[in-house]
């Protein structure tokens, strides 16, 4: 059965990666190991950097790390650097803050070290005086862009936003190319100079064409402008790019209620209640709040590190956040994360179990452990602390994550009611969790029901009708299945065609779909060349497996004979 989930990721707006108060996500390029010595030299767009651990060997180096774009080895004059009150910060905080500025102060400096006391003046301190320790740094060179574009972000936290803006240009005035520069000045704008912004924002765009935020950048300027037509072909590019972005389904949503669409601003509104926001970050920001040791952004590194297979670097940061998260059990969940992501179950369970020794009614814990013990195999086990995060939190009866976990843990143990129950329940409280209705399709194929299965994914793909999955999904099934009052070529190809252009031809799964729909419509030359193409994107992705069953149907399509796959296969 052809299911194939895109993105994890649930929630999130459009200022996101930008705005103070929210915390930036790393991108998707791989982060380098934490280290001393020089940090990366100025580029376009800076990639982002790991924070070392608090206490760590690397921290604790002669020579600290700084954000992107400093140079280790060049001295700066002597910093004047403002009153901090410490006392009252995590001891880490407090360390780092001290063995720093008896450096600066013995001077002369190095941009590692200023511009790290600066950062952490802007996540524990006051941002206006991170504002005047980095306005002195820019004195010995006023063509650092990152560190100029460092300077624009707190001045915009101190409530500077001229200050802020002059800083932007001139990093733009160093490098024409630097995107984040004119994003943030294109934000900046909006309630003074809409135009301005629509300019800022539409240069964005031509440096970056790929990143749907400034493509609505553009569409919330031309809204303020009173452009609501042009405004929502632009909230329609960027949902083109990205088609989970929450905030540009819930601006589409309103322009269509102010132009009369009341059909198209229900699905908008409805998309926008589980949209996503799109993974590509401010690296400069992202690096200010990490070496900062700001809690949440160390923790969000540490887990992105995770997931890119950079294991030893994220369980360092994390140690470092377990000491400055003294009160709460934020860091120790995230590092189970990291165990779990490793493989590391054991040592994944026992950190939970100590996490729930310390708070038995952690619902957060409890769903953790429960997934771990599914992972395992011991489903018992985890539907008990699964059901137990429903007595201990009853709000979370509603939490459609939850519910879904549940019913994966009752169908493994093939209590396929009970499964479908509490899919029902996601589904009843959020109609647009795509995964709920590929489940639901499990216990369909299980049956051996392809009316039913058939069923399912249309219902779906009526409540969330941009969901690649679904449409892959029934696409599969409209060119595979064996009995012929199923198959549906003319549908198999519109849905596989319209999946594949919504993932950007990315994902091999689409492009195998689309093969088999092509040849079950006779178009074999299609179907080889898009057969072609999933086995090149397999074959780049390690998907041993997938390429196997695609070369298969390679000789299959040059016979001029179609696919075809029972049911539940």
């Amino acid at each position: 059965m052809k299911m194939q989930r895109i993105g994890a990721g649930r929630m999130g707006g459009f200022w996101g990666g930008v705005c103070f108060g929210v915390v930036a996500l790393v991108g998707c390029e791989k982060s380098p190991t934490p280290a001393s010595g020089p940090a990366v030299s100025e580029s376009r767009t800076p990639a982002p950097q790991a924070a070392p651990a608090a206490g760590s060997p690397a921290a604790d180096a002669p020579t600290a790390t700084a954000p992107a774009g400093a140079v280790t080895s060049r001295p700066v004059k002597q910093i004047e650097l403002p009153a901090f009150d410490t006392a009252k910060l995590p001891q880490p905080v407090r360390t780092k803050y001290g063995e720093l500025k008896r450096r600066v102060e013995a001077g002369p400096g190095s941009y590692n070290e200023a511009l790290t006391i600066a950062a952490l003046h802007y996540v524990h301190g006051d941002a206006g005086d991170a504002v005047k320790i980095i306005a002195q740094v820019t004195q010995d060179d006023q063509r650092s862009v990152p560190t100029l574009h460092m300077l624009g972000l707190c001045c915009e936290k101190a409530k500077q936003p001229d200050g802020a803006i002059k800083a932007y240009e001139q990093a733009i005035a160093a490098d024409p190319t630097f995107v984040h520069a004119y994003v943030r000045i294109g934000v900046l704008s909006f309630d003074k100079d809409a135009a301005k912004a629509q300019a800022a924002f539409a240069k964005a765009v031509e440096l970056s064409p790929d990143d749907p935020r400034p493509h609505l950048g553009v569409a919330k300027a031309l809204k303020a402008m009173g452009k609501k037509e042009e405004a929502l072909k632009k909230c329609e590019d960027a949902l083109a790019l990205f088609p989970q972005y929450a905030e540009a389904h819930r601006d589409a949503a309103e322009l269509c209620e102010a132009l009369g669409r009341k059909a198209d601003a229900e699905k908008h509104k409805q998309m926008a209640e589980v949209g996503q926001l799109p993974n590509n970050p401010d690296p400069i920001q992202t690096q200010l709040l990490v070496f900062g040791l700001d809690l949440r952004s160390n923790i969000q590194t540490a887990l992105s590190l995770a997931q890119q297979g950079d294991i030893v670097s994220a369980e360092q940061i994390l140690l470092s956040c377990i000491l400055l998260d003294t009160t709460g059990t934020a860091a120790r969940r995230a590092m189970a994360s990291v165990k779990t992501t490793a493989g590391k179950l054991d040592e994944a369970s026992s950190i939970l179990l100590s996490v729930l020794e310390s708070d038995p009614k952690e619902a957060a814990a409890l769903m953790q452990l429960g997934d771990v013990y599914d992972r395992q195999g011991k489903q018992e086990e985890a539907l008990e602390q699964l059901q137990k995060a429903l007595t201990v939190a009853p709000e979370a009866a509603r939490d459609p994550r939850l519910n879904y976990m549940i019913g994966m843990c009752q169908f493994r143990l093939d209590k396929l009611d009970d499964a479908q129950k509490s899919w029902e329940k996601v589904i009843e409280v959020a109609p647009l969790f795509e995964e709920a209705y590929t489940a639901m399709a499990q216990i369909a194929a299980k049956k051996k029901d392809a009316a039913e299965f058939i069923r399912i994914l249309q219902t779906g793909l009526k409540n969330a009708p941009q969901s690649q999955v679904l449409m892959n999904g029934l696409a599969w099934i409209y060119a595979t299945s064996e009995d012929a009052k199923f198959r549906n070529a003319a549908e198999a190809v519109k849905l596989a065609e319209q999946a594949v252009h919504l993932s950007q031809n990315r994902v091999h799964q689409f492009l195998d779909t689309l093969a088999c729909a092509y040849a079950e419509a006779g178009r074999f030359e299609d179907a080889s060349r898009r057969i072609d193409e999933a086995i090149k994107l397999a074959t780049q992705g390690k998907a041993t497996a997938f390429v196997d069953q695609y070369k298969g149907r390679v000789k299959l399509f040059a016979e001029k004979k179609p696919y075809r796959e029972p049911l539940g296969q």
